[in-house]
């Protein structure tokens, strides 16, 4: 049985209050200030995959500023509020430039400069002897290795976090991302996360359930009208780190139903898997060095472009894909995260992976270089393109070729608190008949950013 929102707001509520009352008198003790301001230089070039053209380069500004004012507490009470305010620098609309605002979309309320509340919340901590926590309010959310995240623009939630025993944590939330006002028109977000730490290892066990009524189309080559979209996520996970490097494993499965408008039901049911590597070494001939290598694959369904009685695409509402006005993910052009892209695919193209090779070293003090490359693949077309992935993609289940893409990086920190960066990436298109023109895609960017 699924439990009911006003049945998780009576369990919280309640668990506050248990703990609050035996909470001794509140005494402030600290105040935050935190400030955060970023300033990046970007410029794509080629937009359009084609070397011919000279109109299809998009350079400007973008900036980021976040402010937190909080405070601690005697009795373990912590407060804290944070506005943010992003935009492109000169701008006075709410969009990103229209030659690139096609390859992603974004979770802010506001990119024209406008500050928002991004977290407004308060935190009651070790209620007496209770190895217990509770946080109430729009707060910072980003669990499952970005499966569940906030995407920096804050959640509105509920979370409870109990420390017992000693190696074992576990957090209870629900979080509300749209409300309907009327029975059955919300967007809510329940869930379990629980971690046992070993001697050098953690596992993870983590449960998401995306309840949907808020009415969200469902895109199957055409938008389809939804009444419900239930989406449940299991996943577990195992993860060693120390300073020799660290080693990750995960896996996890999608279940849930999408009911149609018109009466129709789509069953969910897809997979993801991911094995990354690390190694690290602080005295070698270019100072401290870090190589890695992982992979990450995801189902996808063999016909896209079409509604059926079944949808094997796994695929997360609210995973972390954004890091203000730039994608996060797998590549800083092509930004694989969570079976999503933060450039646009042509149609049909289901099931997202990744191989990446990852290589930084620091040569100089306060100096740091980079190299990383991905081999990008899917797992399903409904048209069976031309170009296949390389014997190696498909022996871990990927058909098709997505192309590659090559990052090199330096950054340079002038203090603690101040850094600058530089980049250059170049993401280059399979050779395949739904790529118009295939001519690699390339972008720099200059960065800048303070945190106090």
């Amino acid at each position: 049985m699924k439990p009911s929102a006003p049945r998780l707001l009576t369990f919280f509520v309640t668990m506050f209050l248990a703990f609050a009352v035996s909470a001794p008198s509140l005494k402030a003790s600290t105040l935050i200030v935190e400030t955060d301001m970023g300033l990046s230089g970007i410029s794509y070039s080629n937009l359009d995959y084609d070397s011919k053209t000279s109109t299809d380069a998009v350079s400007f500004y973008a900036q980021r500023l976040r402010l937190g004012v909080g405070g601690k507490f005697a009795g373990g009470v912590e407060i804290m509020a944070r506005i943010q305010s992003l935009d492109v620098v000169g701008s006075t609309v709410n969009a990103l430039p229209s030659e690139i605002a096609r390859f992603r979309r974004h979770p802010y309320p506001d990119i024209s400069g406008r500050p928002f509340v991004e977290h407004l919340y308060f935190t009651v901590k070790d209620f007496s002897e209770y190895p217990a926590s509770i946080t109430v309010g729009r707060q910072p959310f980003d669990i499952g290795d970005g499966l569940l995240s906030d995407n920096s623009a804050g959640l509105n939630a509920l979370r409870l976090r109990v420390n017992y025993p000693e190696r074992l944590t576990g957090d209870i939330f629900t979080a509300k991302v749209s409300e309907g006002f009327y029975a059955d028109t919300d967007f809510d977000v329940y869930g379990l996360d629980l971690s046992y730490r070993l001697e050098k290892d953690k596992i993870n066990i983590l449960y998401v359930s995306e309840q949907d009524s808020s009415g969200t189309l469902y895109e199957r080559g055409y938008s389809a009208g939804t009444s419900r979209i239930i989406k449940n996520f299991i996943k577990g996970g195992i993860r060693r780190e120390d300073e020799y490097g660290e080693y990750r494993a995960t896996y996890a499965r999608e279940s849930g139903e999408v009911a149609l408008l018109d009466g129709r039901s789509v069953g969910l049911d897809g997979y993801a898997w991911e094995l990354s590597g690390t190694l690290r070494a602080k005295d070698t001939k270019v100072g401290a060095v870090s190589a890695g290598l992982f992979m990450t694959m995801f189902s996808g369904d063999d016909d896209t472009l079409s509604i059926g009685s079944s949808d094997s695409e796994f695929r997360a509402s609210l995973a972390r894909r954004y890091d203000g006005l730039e994608p996060t993910g797998h590549g800083k052009l092509f930004g694989a995260s969570y079976n999503e892209t933060a450039i646009e695919l042509p149609a049909g193209y289901s099931g997202i992976n990744t191989i990446g090779i990852l290589f930084d070293f620091s040569p100089f003090f306060r100096w740091n270089f980079g190299v990383n490359y991905f081999l990008f693949s899917s797992s399903e077309h409904p048209l069976k393109p031309q170009k296949e992935a390389s014997g190696f993609e498909r022996l871990l289940g990927a058909k098709y070729s997505l192309g590659a893409e090559m990052d090199i990086f330096m950054k340079y920190e002038l203090s603690k608190n101040v850094s600058a960066g530089f980049g250059y990436y170049r993401y280059t298109p399979p050779q395949e008949i739904f790529w118009e023109k295939k001519d690699p895609l390339s972008k720099y960017a200059l960065d800048f950013r303070a945190r106090f």
